[in-house]
């Protein structure tokens, strides 16, 4: 598999836009990682997270083999900041090891799920939000596993369309 992805297709173009769409999204802090500092404080997995991201940059993780673990199983505990800064790093790692899916982008009914899920969509600039619809579409590409992958891929372009439309609207 080449550097830049899956099935012999070439995602460098699409890499180099995910980094350009959040080169200036700022460090959240150390403190601003993962969820909340009383909840890292009281949550051995979470306090993990925060030590395996702290002062490191999006930038300098997805050279980094060994972060993968850490960043995709932080992408359901990162505070909307982390979430925004660190997305980068999670889209271009999964671009790499062909591993594109749609799984943290999917709709999803459970209104605090949706509430929660909403605030991090509303961190996204229009660029940013592009850029996450056309990784959706590489994955939509890239996971032909099943019948129901490729329902859930279609549901998640469908829904990061949507969210578009609304980011471009604010603008």
């Amino acid at each position: 598999m080449n550097d830049a992805g899956g099935r012999g297709r070439d995602y460098n173009a699409l890499i180099e836009r995910i980094g350009r769409a959040f080169a200036d999204v700022p460090y959240p802090g150390d403190d601003r990682i993962i969820s909340t500092p009383e909840h890292v404080a009281a949550c051995d997995e979470c306090g993990g997270l925060r030590k395996a991201l702290a002062g490191r940059s999006w930038q300098e993780l997805i050279d980094d083999e060994t972060s993968y673990d850490h960043v995709s199983h932080a992408m359901s505990f990162f505070s909307d900041e982390g979430w925004q800064y660190y997305l980068p790093a999670y889209l271009i790692q999964t671009i790499r090891r062909g591993q594109l899916n749609s799984l943290y982008f999917r709709p999803v009914a459970d209104p605090v799920l949706a509430e929660f899920h909403e605030r991090r969509v509303n961190r996204l600039n229009a660029e940013q939000c592009r850029a996450v619809v056309e990784y959706l579409r590489a994955a939509q590409v890239e996971d032909r596993s099943s019948s129901y992958a490729d329902e859930r891929n279609g549901e998640a372009v469908g829904h990061w369309e949507r969210n578009c439309r609304k980011v471009a609207g604010r603008g």
